[in-house]
């Protein structure tokens, strides 16, 4: 079967470590292009309408600033295109990306990888199994510790759009969308604890009926005893007490095939003494194994992600939605 060719637009952290190392090894896919101003050996870099000639694929890994308008040359130059999160500033240019992908018959894909972590997806079977009955209550943390900004960082920097909340709030709003639904309020708390120029922490709760709640927070004054996940439910608790291991084995130069890559370890997740619950696997290859499987399908098939769940975090990142 011929390999799907990828071009990378942007080799930072996000092109580098995720999607370079998954789709290295995939064996549907091969990387012919990289868009930097670096020089990266064994790759070929190019301009990106030079990248544009030589793939199918464009994987946008650039500030979220500049994903609107290279997604939208992608897509009219008849590219699938996935985007990193943030997927848009705004929701007009997320919905006019959307039509004009239908209008071309091209895969738009946004890279929530966060639906393939091994705590979320063992959180999400527990709660349609029922492990904690009805659960009551979830508290989602991604925390971080660095007392001082990171010199250098853009998103660190002042400027529309930058800081902690567009950069992990999207993770956390998908994953609260996936697991308890639209809610009926949400109550912001965003602002900025370190002596710097962007928001670096949020404590952001989805409000549900019946009392339930979801707590979004993300701190950068977090050096010891927190946590990823807290679950509260009418049978009992658990709590996942570190964060998905895949982005490290990523960063380590694990292969995907490796058979522990996204191995949850048991000594971090802790459930009530009289209930039981088989911790799944993460595997952030599967974003791309439908990928493949929706590109190949010539329209018959439509990504996971959809329009209306791009929406939806777009909407609660600008604090626009209306209940």
């Amino acid at each position: 079967m011929t390999k799907i060719k990828v071009a990378i637009v942007g080799y930072g952290l996000s092109g580098k470590v995720f999607h370079a190392g998954l789709l290295k090894e995939h064996a549907q896919f091969d990387i012919v292009a990289v868009v930097s101003s670096k020089d990266l050996p064994n790759m070929n870099v190019c301009t990106f309408d030079e990248a544009l000639k030589l793939c199918d694929v464009m994987v946008i890994c650039t500030p979220h600033q500049l994903h609107y308008e290279q997604a939208k040359a992608a897509l009219n130059a008849g590219v699938h295109v996935v985007v990193e999160k943030p997927f848009t500033q705004t929701l007009e240019e997320a919905n006019s990306l959307f039509q004009l992908a239908k209008e071309k018959s091209l895969t738009l894909a946004v890279f929530h990888n966060r639906r393939y972590d091994a705590d979320f997806l063992t959180l999400k079977k527990m709660m349609q199994e029922k492990t904690l009955g009805e659960v009551i209550c979830i508290e989602s943390h991604f925390d971080r510790f660095r007392p001082e900004p990171k010199t250098g960082a853009w998103r660190e920097q002042a400027g529309a759009q930058s800081g902690v909340w567009w950069d992990l709030g999207p993770h956390l709003i998908d994953q609260a969308n996936q697991l308890m639904g639209i809610p009926s309020e949400i109550h912001y708390d965003i602002g900025k604890q370190r002596a710097g120029e962007a928001d670096d922490f949020f404590d952001v709760t989805f409000k549900y009926s019946g009392g339930r709640r979801f707590h979004l927070r993300s701190s950068c004054i977090v050096r010891d005893f927190g946590f990823r996940f807290r679950i509260h439910g009418t049978k009992g608790s658990a709590v996942f007490k570190t964060l998905d291991v895949q982005e490290q084995q990523l960063r380590d130069g694990m292969s995907i095939n490796d058979k522990n890559f996204g191995c949850y370890e048991a000594k971090n997740f802790q459930i009530s003494q009289d209930l039981e619950a088989k911790l799944e696997v993460g595997s952030y290859a599967s974003f791309y194994d439908e990928l493949a499987q929706v590109i190949r399908s010539n329209g018959q098939k439509r990504f996971s992600v959809t329009h209306d769940d791009v929406t939806f975090v777009t909407q609660v990142l600008l604090g626009k939605i209306s209940f």
